[in-house]
């Protein structure tokens, strides 16, 4: 069946894809930070601690993930291309053989961790008192991975038809509903356990949810096991196991600073690591939102290789001027920032949080590029440059430890990523037939006027605010200086016509009314020697590169 190029992401859907990631995982954080300094205080730190342990269990975030293969991943990916072939019998074979894998593995990992529930509070040490809550808290977390797996295929149809905003929806419905039965839970004395019936009791009704969303989604969605095969899995694995692979090095990039530091330091230097690195992650997860509904978006369009090249030059002049600022501030602002949040035990973090955030401004510039490449499923180029970035990042960190301490491990990362930046440009600039003075021009000349007026706004406010000591003020100025960089960006570094498109995409993507399929606005004629097409906005991380 020839594919319907007319049916390729909007530019509108991809902005409100994005809102809708940015606004899920910001409310779920909020949600997190409020419920847990309540859930210490009425279970005590012992049984925080065992249900903190029972949560590692879990797929979402524990170390169930690992089990899936990346196959979520691929069945994103196959299911983004399949709609866009008007495939509905390869969405079918695609959904229902995953769904059949994570029904398999996950009921076979619930019977385990069941069965071992008593042994892992033997090995978790619990405290005599809460032996039982622990072992039967364990065993309700794990348990619950029967009905966990197999709903992210359905998460998978969400994703690959491109219907994020659903999806944030039940997963902030879940993230409510969990803090709602917690707080009940606690009140009434029912501890870890109440805890576990009530996770198992989230995850269920997430199922059913996701269950009838995918059915809309796609129409005429079969997902019996009949429908799956041998040869579609074979499918999803080959390129799973890329994503899989990649995944893992990339975890080994993050993990191993801290790894170094225990061997080599003492446990106060891993603490201002620590400390260092929440600074990084909130500034981490504006970059990953930015990309977080890309890769549907270019499975769909992977034919397309013209609009595939503007996607990778709006796409990330677009996701840079968004995320840039706010590492940009950070940057100068860390000494007032962390010295107001933590106090002057802080003081030692703050170049390390610098040295992290440099990193941070260094890498923004290739996750586009590296999130449709690996949407397109040109994983093997990524994964050999990540492996060497592995490399460098272990022989500079173990070099350095020893008389840098904390910083060395960091100098370690950054130098890593340095290294990296060339192939990784070279890569996407061949494989998306861009010319390098174009990807200059396009993306990084339009961040230095910005970023200067930026940075003396911030400047002022060092000096203003020098003796205030308010975090609440710090975060403020900051926030008059990200405004201070998009308005310049906005109206000097943005062509007018591109502007105005740019505008009217953003308000088609907030209203509620727009489908969600909408056709790409009429795009704004392109600059004098600019060959590209139109635009369309960004819309999926190892070292300083994102992964779906």
């Amino acid at each position: 069946m020839v594919p319907r190029v007319a049916r390729t992401t909007s530019a509108s859907t991809l902005v409100r894809n994005t809102l809708a990631n940015g606004a899920g995982a910001s409310v779920g954080m909020a949600i997190g930070i409020l419920i847990t300094p309540f859930t210490i205080t009425q279970l005590g730190l012992s049984a925080y601690g065992v249900w903190s342990l029972a949560l590692t269990l879990s797929f979402a975030g524990g170390y169930a993930a690992m089990s899936d293969l990346g196959i979520e991943a691929a069945t994103v990916r196959y299911v983004a291309e399949a709609e866009g072939d008007d495939d509905l019998e390869g969405v079918n074979r695609t959904v229902a053989t995953t769904l059949v894998f994570f029904a398999i593995v996950g009921g076979v990992l619930a019977i385990a961790m069941v069965v071992l529930a008593s042994s892992l509070t033997t090995l978790f040490d619990a405290p005599d008192g809460l032996k039982h809550a622990s072992t039967i808290a364990f065993a309700l977390v794990g348990g619950q991975l029967a009905i966990e797996m197999p709903s992210r295929a359905l998460t998978a149809v969400l994703e690959g038809t491109q219907n994020f905003v659903a999806y944030q929806a039940v997963e902030l419905s879940k993230a409510l509903s969990f803090a709602v039965m917690t707080i009940v839970v606690l009140l009434t004395d029912h501890g870890i356990i109440g805890l576990g019936i009530s996770y198992v009791a989230t995850s269920i009704g997430a199922f059913f949810a996701y269950w009838f969303l995918a059915h809309r989604a796609v129409k005429g969605l079969r997902v019996w096991p009949g429908n799956a095969s041998k040869s579609e899995l074979k499918r999803l694995l080959s390129y799973g196991s890329s994503v899989f692979v990649f995944r893992l090095t990339g975890t080994a990039y993050r993990q191993m600073d801290r790894l170094i530091l225990g061997v080599a330091t003492e446990p106060k230097l891993v603490a201002i690591y620590e400390i260092a690195n929440k600074v990084h992650l909130a500034a981490a997860l504006v970059q990953s939102m930015s990309v977080s509904a890309l890769v549907p978006a270019v499975a769909k369009a992977r034919r397309d290789l013209a609009l595939l090249r503007d996607m990778l030059l709006r796409g990330t002049s677009y996701t840079v001027a968004a995320s840039l600022p706010f590492t940009t501030a950070a940057i100068v602002f860390a000494g007032p920032l962390l010295r107001d949040w933590i106090g002057p035990d802080a003081d030692g973090a703050i170049t390390s949080a610098q040295l992290f955030l440099v990193y941070l401004t260094i890498a923004v510039f290739h996750m586009v590029s590296t999130t449709m490449l690996v949407a397109l499923g040109n994983v093997r180029p990524i994964l050999l440059t990540n492996l060497g970035m592995l490399a460098v990042n272990v022989v500079v960190s173990v070099a350095l430890v020893g008389p840098l301490e904390v910083e060395g491990v960091l100098l370690g990362t950054l130098v890593a990523t340095i290294v990296g930046w060339p192939p990784l440009l070279l890569i996407a600039l061949r494989r998306f037939d861009v010319d390098a003075r174009d990807w200059a021009r396009r993306i990084v000349l339009p961040q230095i006027l910005p970023t200067i007026v930026q940075v003396a706004v911030l400047l002022v406010g060092l000096w203003l605010l020098n003796d205030v000591g308010s975090l609440i003020l710090d975060g403020l100025w900051i926030l008059l200086s990200v405004a201070a960089y998009l308005l310049v960006f906005g109206r000097f570094s943005l062509p007018a016509e591109e502007r105005s498109v740019l505008v009217a995409t953003i308000r088609r993507a907030v209203k509620r009314s727009a489908p969600p399929t909408d056709p790409p606005a009429d795009p704004p004629p392109p600059a004098p020697g600019d060959s590209s097409t139109p635009a369309v906005p960004p819309a999926t991380t190892g070292p300083g590169i994102a992964t779906p």
